[in-house]
């Protein structure tokens, strides 16, 4: 039923539809997902790539219907450039991290509240494929603030603050791909 280009997705100029292009201060994280790409629909795959600049910074998030497999193939050198990884799988349980080099794969478990992070000063590309068509993404943090206010606050620690002050604090929460950790924004030169 479908065109023969539908069965190519382009990561350098993908579609211009919802969720195909994930931009932020840290970084750009391009989806072929069934959204995205159709022919993925029924296939029980997708792929991500995130190019992340210096210090960037993929904020910890879930997907609820995939695991994920996230692979740097690029790097500025191979005896420099990092991918920070850390996850826990469910509350209560220890973080796992690993510091990894190109060519190098992490495993983010079904549901797994995970990030990634470019500690250096170079840009670092990431692929991830995901065992199902409609992976799912849920950020923690801004879905914490879609809650009422009076929610969030106690959720947060801050019953102390009325609810309407957690307004204050929902343009904080940053988008996906941040660029952060000032220890690396400080050595890169990033302000």
């Amino acid at each position: 039923l479908l065109p023969d280009e539908a069965f190519k997705f382009d990561f350098i100029d993908p579609p211009n539809v919802a969720f195909a292009k994930l931009e932020g201060r840290g970084g750009t994280l391009v989806n072929a997902i069934g959204l995205t790409m159709p022919a993925l629909v029924g296939n029980g795959a997708a792929a991500a790539i995130g190019f992340t600049k210096p210090c960037g910074f993929n904020t910890p998030h879930t997907h609820n219907r995939a695991t994920e497999l996230a692979i740097v193939v690029k790097s500025a050198n191979m005896n420099k450039g990092r991918m920070i990884t850390e996850f826990v799988a469910e509350t209560g349980v220890r973080k796992i991290r690993n510091e990894h080099q190109q060519y190098s794969m992490a495993v983010f478990p079904q549901g797994a509240l995970h990030l990634e992070f470019n500690p250096d000063c170079d840009e670092m590309i990431f692929v991830a494929t995901f065992n199902d068509e409609d992976p799912g993404l849920n950020t923690p943090a801004e879905a914490l603030f879609q809650l009422d206010d009076n929610f969030a606050g106690l959720a947060l620690g801050l019953e102390f603050l009325p609810g309407a002050d957690i307004d204050k604090f929902r343009h904080l929460v940053p988008a996906t791909l941040a660029q952060g950790v000032e220890s690396c924004l400080r050595r890169c030169g990033i302000k």
